[in-house]
């Protein structure tokens, strides 16, 4: 019988071709629990749902992170239990309004985060709705 422990593996997303994906959620649909995700600059305009998979993702330079158009998209929609293990890094999130995260009965370790510009009704920055989140060393500009 041979036992082992399977190692994380790192995944490289660049909008411009040169990584293993393009778009982060792509990234995120072949990744395992406790993969990383490093993030190369540039603008990605979608929403990162990791569906329960306890993942870092990393940006590398500036990572500029738009929601979709929907208000009641986030660019991370945390809500399938994932926990403190789930670390965002490094990313900058604006638009005109909408949520930057949204978090469901699940977790989150936020760093160097920056904000600017989100808001709505229900929420700007970051919502949480049940769960932990650990923030440090993240900035807020403007939306309420």
């Amino acid at each position: 019988m041979i036992c082992g422990t399977a190692q994380a593996a790192d995944w490289t997303v660049d909008i411009n071709g040169s990584g293993d994906f393009q778009n982060i959620q792509d990234a995120v649909n072949s990744a395992s629990p406790g993969d990383r995700i490093e993030v190369q600059a540039g603008t990605y305009e979608e929403a990162i749902h990791p569906a329960g998979k306890d993942l870092e993702f990393i940006a590398l330079g500036d990572v500029r992170l738009i929601p979709p158009t929907s208000p009641q998209a986030p660019s991370f929609p945390l809500d399938s239990g994932e926990t403190l293990a789930t670390v965002i890094d490094g990313f900058r999130i604006e638009a005109t309004e909408g949520l930057g995260i949204w978090t469901q009965n699940a977790s989150a370790t936020i760093r160097n985060l920056k904000v600017a510009g989100l808001g709505d009704t229900q929420g700007g920055a970051i919502r949480q709705e049940g769960g932990e989140i650990h923030l440090s060393n993240s900035e807020f500009y403007g939306g309420y």
